[in-house]
């Protein structure tokens, strides 16, 4: 039974209140500091820049006719068990401060705070006798996030070149397959993770890790990766982050797994509502329990086939019509755009479309912290401007399934098609957003 529970510290809030100053001068920092495919706990990234990514480099390998294997681990409770053995977690971190130029009394509070920790459990108001901690860093505080992403930042030097993606300690290792020789560079690669997890106490679930291949060719190659000599599951898709990938990376199976939950969860809505006849309250509750579901990363799986967006548009007019029914509006009477209207809502198409825009410019404006993605989005999108041969299954905001017009002049760039316009002003390397636009617009001189 204690297996089932995470231990989180609860700390009294003036040491809260002062990990926070010292944390938030010092994150953005150290974040030049760590490896880049890092994207838990730091500013200006998050999951779903952590699947943009590796969506780009799957999505250009396939494209490329290429075959591409992902392989996903999974740590242990690997922020409970980083072993204080000989201080050795302290030193990393110490070390690792001490590198990027923190000295001095700063580097001798860090030493205290990470040494001598003692804990309490306290079980339904019982405690027990203080005792040290062995293993872990502090959950609960501001800082302890940081300093878990300090120890467990060297683990990317094991894989020597491989794309490798992190959130926190979701790490998954990806790579274009050609060859039988490519798959050993990969087992490799997992061989050097199981040697640096030994070294740091921290201990890899080989039955929760899996491979995933995706590619669309004819030809497949087919490898046996394993940890610790025990062979990794090999499956047809993933569920990464929260975002389900198939290995034609068609969405097609993220589409419908959302389109059931939302509809479940509208169901538990709908049932616990009976006697509500506020309607504000109504849509506020659907606001927070169903949309959720309907755009979370949507910039990752956002669906541009008529039938995916109606599949997706279903939900909320089945919403509507709940709506209608408290209102006592007979069901052939119902009009989805004024009952929009009454309920502040938007159609969820346009809510997409200006989700993805609204990371653009994000992105673009330096808001994210995502070179990578920065650095693919204008040299392929803007300055060379590709004709994808998938059938527009290439689902990336950057990379519009149907681009009608692609124009320079004076040093600006605008792209449009039949749904989206932006522009950009100057020259792609530096990156201004001028205008977003989800209406269709007719092209204009820049």
């Amino acid at each position: 039974m204690i297996d089932h529970y995470r231990p989180i510290c609860t700390l009294s809030n003036i040491p809260k209140m002062l990990g926070r100053l010292v944390l938030l001068p010092m994150q953005r920092a150290l974040s030049l500091f760590l490896a880049a495919g890092q994207h838990g706990f730091l500013r200006g990234r998050s999951t779903v820049t952590n699947l943009l990514e590796f969506q780009e480099y799957a999505l250009c390998g396939v494209a490329g006719c290429c075959q591409v294997d992902l392989v996903s681990t999974d740590f242990a409770k690997a922020f409970d068990r980083l072993s204080h053995h000989h201080n050795m977690v302290q030193d990393i971190i110490l070390a690792k401060l001490d590198s990027v130029g923190v000295h001095g009394a700063l580097l001798a509070w860090f030493s205290g705070y990470l040494s001598d920790r003692s804990l309490v459990v306290r079980i339904k108001g019982a405690l027990s006798a203080p005792f040290l901690t062995s293993s872990g860093v502090p959950q609960g505080s501001h800082i302890g996030p940081l300093l878990f992403l300090l120890v467990i930042d060297s683990v990317v030097e094991m894989f020597k070149g491989l794309p490798v993606l992190l959130f926190a300690d979701d790490l998954k290792v990806f790579f274009r397959v050609g060859s039988a020789r490519d798959c050993r560079r990969i087992q490799a690669a997992l061989d050097r993770l199981s040697v640096w997890c030994g070294q740091n106490s921290l201990h890899l679930n080989p039955s929760k890790c899996s491979i995933v291949s995706f590619y669309r060719s004819d030809s497949f190659t087919c490898f046996d990766y394993h940890i610790n000599g025990i062979a990794l599951n090999r499956l047809t898709s993933v569920v990464d982050l929260g975002i389900l990938f198939d290995s034609r990376l068609s969405m097609t199976d993220h589409i419908n797994r959302i389109s059931a939950r939302a509809m479940k969860t509208l169901g538990f809505l709908k049932r616990n509502t009976r006697d509500f006849q506020d309607i504000p309250a109504l849509v506020t509750l659907y606001r927070s329990l169903v949309v959720p579901t309907l755009e979370y990363g949507l910039v990752v799986w956002s669906p541009f086939y008529a039938a995916h967006i109606h599949q997706l548009e279903h939900v909320q007019h089945k919403f509507l019509r709940y709506v209608a029914y408290k209102l006592r509006i007979p069901g052939e009477n119902v009009n989805y755009q004024e009952l929009m209207g009454l309920c502040g809502l938007r159609i969820l198409e346009a809510r997409r479309a200006w989700a993805d825009f609204a990371f653009f410019s994000l992105l673009v404006s330096g808001a994210l912290d995502c070179p990578h993605l920065v650095e693919q989005t204008i040299t392929a999108s803007f300055l060379h401007p590709k004709q994808h041969h998938s059938g527009g299954k290439k689902r990336n905001p950057f990379f519009p399934p149907e681009r009608c017009c692609l124009r320079c002049k004076n040093d600006a760039v605008m792209v449009y098609n039949e749904k989206t316009t932006f522009f950009q002003v100057k020259n792609a390397n530096e990156c201004a957003l001028l205008n977003v636009a989800v209406n269709p617009v007719c092209p204009v001189e820049v």
